[in-house]
């Protein structure tokens, strides 16, 4: 009986302050059950989980060019295009099964290198591509050796 004398209490105090109005001060109100799956449409996993258009987008340090992931065949790759035409860009590395997750450019503005996976094992190894010539070297060309950039 005390609990609800406070209640009353309560909401009389709010009523008369505005508050709330006497709409919101009724008791067990129906509420709209809004986790139905008829009232939204889910989220393609895609949309959420897939590879993104583009991500990671540097700059050269000379400026000149600019660099970023995308895919190739649903692969993330480096690409790299001239800074005032990134259209222009294309793929330097071709990376097939396990995608690029970073990348960095050598003060050269001559080389990208990159990190990656081989098979899932976090045994990361640090490439180099030379630019001009899309020449790919495994800088890191060891066993069970985690490197890093």
């Amino acid at each position: 009986m005390k609990r609800l004398l406070i209640s009353v209490l309560i909401i009389a105090a709010l009523l008369a302050s505005g508050c709330i109005s006497d709409e919101d001060a009724a008791i067990e109100k129906p509420t709209e059950n809004i986790s139905q799956p008829d009232t939204a449409p889910l989220i393609p996993r895609e949309v959420l989980f897939g590879n993104p258009d583009k991500a990671l987008a540097r700059l050269s340090p000379d400026g000149g060019r600019i660099s970023y992931l995308a895919p190739v065949n649903g692969v993330l790759n480096v690409w790299v295009g001239l800074a005032d035409d990134p259209d222009s860009a294309e793929p330097v590395t071709n990376a097939t099964y396990r995608g690029i997750s970073s990348y960095f450019w050598a003060y050269t503005n001559e080389h990208i290198l990159y990190t990656q996976n081989q098979a899932g094992e976090e045994n990361w190894r640090v490439y180099s591509v030379t630019l001009k010539t899309g020449e790919t070297i495994d800088l890191t060309p060891f066993e069970s050796v985690q490197a890093s950039i």
